[in-house]
Order: structure tokens, then C-alpha cells, then sequence
């Protein structure tokens, strides 16, 4: 994805925004697991934190690097 021509087509901003999600997800299934919730409700909980965090942090960073982009291009 390349948002504008200074920031390229670098992923790490998302990857790290993968990597964050899938942590929220995995602390998610264990605290629910550990507390002994029900497979199916632990699935669907852990999913919606997964897809929650994920949709949240990809807002952030795409806005950040429009910001980003913006500001570079006035200069």
C-alpha cells in the first residue's frame, strides 16, 4: 500500500499492527480459557478482540501516514 511517494511501499507499519492484534487475540483466548468459558464463546470473543484491535489500530496508522504525507508534501 503506498500512501504517498516519501513513505514508499514499506509494511512494517502493519505488520506491527498484525503482530499487536494477534497478541490482544492470544491474551484474550488465554485469560478465557484460564477462567474456564466455553469454547465457542472463548472463539467468537477472541475473534471479535482480533478483528476490534485490528480494524482500530489500522485506522490509526493509515491516518498518521496520510497526516505524515501531508505534511512532507508542503515543504
Amino acid at each position: 500500500m503506498s500512501i504517498c511517494l516519501r513513505f514508499g511501499r514499506r509494511v512494517w507499519p502493519f505488520t506491527i499492527v498484525f503482530f499487536v492484534a494477534g497478541f490482544s487475540a492470544f491474551l484474550t483466548w488465554l485469560t478465557l480459557a484460564s477462567a474456564g468459558v466455553a469454547d465457542h464463546v472463548n472463539f467468537g470473543w477472541t475473534t471479535a478482540v482480533f478483528l476490534g484491535v485490528l480494524t482500530l489500530l489500522l485506522v490509526y496508522v493509515i491516518t498518521c501516514l496520510r497526516r505524515y504525507c501531508a505534511d512532507s508534501d508542503r515543504y
